[in-house]
């Protein structure tokens, strides 16, 4: 069958599969359980009476509020819609080059090179997801940009801090320019961030999304940071008035909501400890995650289709991985979610290993 493209297509899965069901709980979409939080609802309505009017293509509190969040300059921010645009903006940069993939990896990233005629190269992540370090470092002399996702989609895993430093070395020595997705990274403690690295390199772009965090993939909200002269360049080449009135009204507010993050960051830590003390690790092989999602196989079987069948009929849509290079369906993708709803996809999982 034609698997979707991304998650949060549930009803998508259970059309294409003939499978009947009056509700379905989505663990496919890697959504924050906790959010929206309390306030947002009456800040978009109080920025929806503006819509009338063209936003200011500049965004200028916006991009203040995320400078002063994050230590950076107004000239190193640039707002864009959603994360999936701050990935095309940034392969805009090696336009017909050459860029290199750690594979499996998020799909948008060959996208966006196939959009600007970018030559890809590709380098496969190890079988427990540690990064391939020194076989990375030994394809830089035939690059132009290295793609890399921390926390890594779809895993969960991350890079730790002092590799990244090293690469951030190596890419700078060979002229490389060092795009780092952190979508995710609000998931983490906030010392794992990764903006004090643009101060020092300017070769480094980090791209980055406010959708998953709060929940509000609708709006479509992200920016990204980089150097000043990549950021300016960048500007000229964005789509105009690429963000809405809504969602520019909205970053600041939540680049300033440090509490929720806060909280966030405590149930996730809370609630994987939770799931990992309720599987059955000799039957399921569990990523060592550190964000909202990880990735679940049965040992028992090499393909999980017909676990994804199982759960559709129990209710439950988890996420494919046929479009995962390397993983190819060995595995599906789970979100965190709410601790009812985990205990939910708990018990289908044990109904599937009693069946």
């Amino acid at each position: 069958m034609k698997w979707p493209d991304h998650g949060g297509q549930p009803h998508k899965l259970r059309s294409d599969l003939q499978i009947e069901f009056s509700g379905m709980l989505d663990f496919s979409a890697n959504i924050n359980p906790l959010g929206p939080p309390g306030w947002l609802l009456k800040k978009a309505e109080e920025a929806l009476k503006n819509m009338s009017v063209y936003p200011d293509p500049e965004y200028p509190e916006a991009v203040r509020s995320v400078s002063e969040a994050e230590g950076v300059e107004n000239g190193q921010v640039l707002i864009t819609n959603g994360g999936a645009e701050a990935v095309y903006l940034a392969a805009r940069l090696v336009s017909g080059g050459t860029a290199l993939l750690i594979e499996p990896s998020f799909k948008e990233y060959s996208r966006a090179c196939r959009h600007y005629n970018i030559r890809m190269e590709y380098i496969p992540y190890r079988a427990d997801f540690t990064f391939p370090y020194e076989e990375t470092k030994e394809k830089l002399s035939e690059v132009d940009a290295l793609f890399i996702c921390r926390p890594h989609n779809p895993s969960g895993t991350v890079i730790p801090y002092e590799m990244i430093c090293r690469l951030a070395e190596d890419t700078a020595r060979h002229n490389v320019r060092l795009f780092i997705d952190e979508a995710f990274i609000d998931f983490l403690p906030a010392e794992k961030k990764l903006t004090g690295l643009i101060q020092k390199y300017s070769h480094i772009v980090l791209l980055r999304s406010l959708t998953k965090i709060f929940s509000v993939p609708g709006l479509r909200s992200g920016y990204l940071i980089g150097g000043k002269n990549d950021t300016a360049f960048l500007k000229k080449e964005q789509i105009a008035w690429s963000v809405n009135t809504v969602s520019a009204a909205l970053i600041p507010p939540m680049m300033q909501d440090e509490d929720f993050v806060s909280r966030t960051v405590l149930w996730l830590h809370q609630e994987i400890k939770w799931i990992e003390s309720r599987l059955d690790h000799d039957r399921w092989h569990m990523s060592r995650t550190h964000t909202n999602f990880y990735l679940l196989s049965d040992r028992r079987m090499e393909d999980q289709e017909p676990l994804i069948h199982f759960l559709l009929k129990e209710g439950i849509a988890v996420r494919h991985t046929y479009n995962f290079s390397g993983i190819d369906g060995k595995a599906v993708r789970a979100a965190v979610r709410s601790r009812s709803e985990n205990e939910k996809l708990m018990k289908a999982l044990e109904k599937w290993e009693g069946r």
